[in-house]
């Protein structure tokens, strides 16, 4: 049977050019940024001049070895290991719409594969199918294809250009450690950046209760939505409680709040998100708790005020570290129905309507009691890439595309608007402010024909029975929203917010820059209001709000990357956590095994658990009660411990 043509061309093992297998590589690893750029019109250089040094790399690493069995086999697994981490990149941006970048990242970890294999599941598929097709087809190239052998000094010479032309990938920026960088800046230069200077730290607030406030967070919903010219009919409830309400129509994401996180982070801090407070590692694969500590905000500033306050959301709050977060900023309960309502969860915890029937009975809860409160909810149905759709779900009837994205946002419009109304029955009413605000954009290539042609995406951010109505149009960003709120709710306190300013005044145009320079700025700033211990020399347990090891005054939470939940040692397994140098946890990891086998090659480190058959022997012949909690520090084989009944009550100074 003959060839095919274009087998012939390709496969022939005729040719003797270098420029063929190194135009077919090129071709292999550019395939997928090509299509994202075209789809996307985003053309960057850099990622061509990145699968520019993973072609060298390949070839002259396969050059290197020529002659050798390994030749192949070491191109085919240079390229696998290349090609994963570009089509990871890839598969980002197609699912997102934005590059991988620490934001992104963050939440890729193996406590959150779960959550996105039900939300990516078809494009997670394809592109391990790709994956495949392209590696074979490297192979195959490299196997079949004939050249001219390239002199050894050129290819060692070429294998160390092509590692610096790696070094122009937008993903490498991703994939460093999030270390902390702590520059000097002077007042001036904070000034010029837009940032506003204050010695006050969460404890030195002093602040006086307003009205209450429901703040309800609404998933991508951007003001695009509200166009009825767009989308005719798709958001009457909004468009309705825009009538009544004070409405802010120009307020763009701050810098990384383009996600839940960043975007709930920059509204309730005043200031953005920046890498330093998040971990790569496992210690903390949420915040570094103790950075940016000291700075007040939102939730602190209420709690200053007397407020109670509780924060709902359907999905488990350990996912992206938000109960961390929340429970540093002083909220008093954080609670998720997925973990509430074990037995009543669905896909990703729950629907927006039953997220607004148990927050409607909070809300009686709380309207009873005798302190002012906050009522802080995180919608969910609008989530990308699809949105979700129940049975009570409401189809938009003008959804022309089909995209089922469209139905999730005309249903959580009828959400709101019923769970307003219910309020607006409640005598606690006349006494509570109801803010709604977006927590970012819907992510581009999301609805992407439908978006684009709209320069000018806003968040959705009104503001209820405030006393004012009509619209502001004053330019803002996420973290202008807590000094607003505040303004709002007659909250009168003495903090001035580093960038964000309210809406309801005439603000300084620096804070608005959004450039690398404010970013590095707003770094130093919140490095300079951070919480360190240095050599501490006591550890306590904490249970509450989440379970965390405290050294000196830093929190280290309980992460062990089990679907993203903070577990705690039960039965015959403990927490095995070696220490560093400086006598801070290097990582945390769920053990069940002898301590000597756990502890192999590790002269310094720490256990916690019930005194199970693993620990009581480290106790020595002292007796316990059952079920007794441990705490053990073991340096150079020298035991230090302390056993109580309750494990917060653990302490032990080493």
């Amino acid at each position: 049977m003959p060839m095919p043509r274009a087998y012939l061309i390709l496969f022939n093992g005729n040719g003797r050019s270098v420029y063929r297998i190194l135009l077919t590589t090129y071709i292999l690893f550019t395939l997928a940024p090509i299509v994202n750029s075209v789809a996307a019109g985003i053309f960057d250089i850099r990622l061509f001049l990145g699968t520019a040094g993973m072609t060298f790399c390949v070839f002259f690493l396969s050059e290197l070895l020529r002659g050798t069995a390994w030749r192949v086999r070491a191109a085919a697994l240079a390229g696998g290991i290349l090609l994963f981490f570009q089509l990871f990149f890839d598969l980002v941006f197609f699912c997102s719409g934005k590059q991988l970048n620490f934001e992104l990242l963050y939440h890729v970890r193996l406590a959150n594969v779960p959550m996105i294999l039900s939300l990516f599941p078809e494009e997670i598929l394809i592109g391990i199918l790709l994956y495949g097709v392209l590696l074979s087809a490297l192979v195959l190239a490299y196997r079949k294809f004939q050249w001219k052998a390239v002199p050894k000094r050129w290819s060692a010479g070429g294998l160390l250009a092509s590692l610096l032309l790696l070094l122009f990938s937008p993903a490498r920026e991703a994939f460093l450690d999030f270390g902390i960088w702590n520059p000097t800046f002077t007042e001036q230069e904070y000034r010029e950046g837009g940032l506003k200077i204050s010695s006050l730290s969460k404890d030195d607030v002093t602040a006086s209760p307003g009205k209450n406030l429901v703040l309800i967070y609404l998933e991508s919903m951007e003001s695009t939505f509200l166009d009825e010219r767009r989308f005719p009919g798709l958001t009457p409830r909004l468009n309705a409680l825009a009538e009544e309400a004070l409405v802010f129509d120009d307020v763009a994401p701050a810098l990384n709040a383009d996600y839940t996180f960043g975007g709930i982070y920059a509204s309730m801090m005043g200031l953005p998100l920046v890498k330093e407070v998040l971990r790569s590692g496992f210690v903390n694969s949420g915040i570094r708790v103790g950075v940016g500590e000291k700075l007040p905000s939102l939730p602190s500033i209420l709690a200053s005020a007397g407020y109670e306050q509780v924060f709902l959301r359907g999905v488990n709050l350990s996912f992206a570290g938000m109960n961390v977060f929340l429970g540093r900023e002083r909220f008093d309960r954080m609670a998720a129905y997925e973990t509430e309502f074990p037995g009543r969860s669905r896909s990703w915890g729950c629907s927006d309507a039953v997220l607004f029937d148990w927050a409607f009975e909070t809300f009686q809860q709380l309207s009873a009691g005798k302190k002012p409160f906050n009522l802080t909810l995180l919608t969910l149905d609008t989530h990308a890439p699809h949105g979700f759709f129940y049975e009570d779900s409401i189809r938009y009837r003008k959804n022309r595309s089909g995209n089922r994205m469209l139905d999730a946002v005309h249903t959580m419009d009828e959400r709101i608007g019923s769970f307003l109304d219910r309020l607006k029955r409640t005598p606690a009413w006349k006494n509570t402010c109801v803010i709604l605000a977006a927590d970012h954009l819907m992510p581009r290539g999301i609805l992407h024909d439908e978006l684009k042609h709209n320069p000018r995406r806003r968040l959705v951010v009104m503001a209820l029975n405030c006393g004012r109505t009509g619209r502001v149009s004053t330019p803002g960003m996420t973290f202008d929203l807590a000094p607003t709120i505040l303004e709002l709710l007659g909250v009168r306190h003495n903090y001035v917010f580093p960038l964000g300013e309210s809406l309801l005044q005439s603000g300084s145009d620096l804070r608005l820059a959004r450039s690398p320079r404010q970013e590095r700025l707003v770094s130093a700033y919140t490095i300079r209001h951070s919480r360190y211990t240095v050599l501490p020399s006591r550890v306590r347990v904490l249970e509450k709000p989440y379970p965390a090891l405290q050294f000196g005054e830093t929190l280290y939470p309980f992460y062990l990357n089990r679907f993203g939940i903070q577990d705690l040692p039960e039965g015959d397994a403990y927490l095995f956590v070696p220490l560093g140098i400086q006598k801070q946890p290097r990582r945390m990891q769920m053990v069940r095994m002898p301590v000597e086998k756990a502890a192999k090659g590790c002269e310094y480190y720490l256990l916690l658990g019930r005194m199970n058959r693993y620990l009581r022997p480290l106790a020595g012949a002292a007796r316990f009660p059952e079920n007794s909690w441990g705490l053990f520090v073991v340096k150079h084989g020298r035991v230090l411990f302390d056993v109580k009944e309750k494990m917060e009550d653990l302490s032990l100074e080493y």
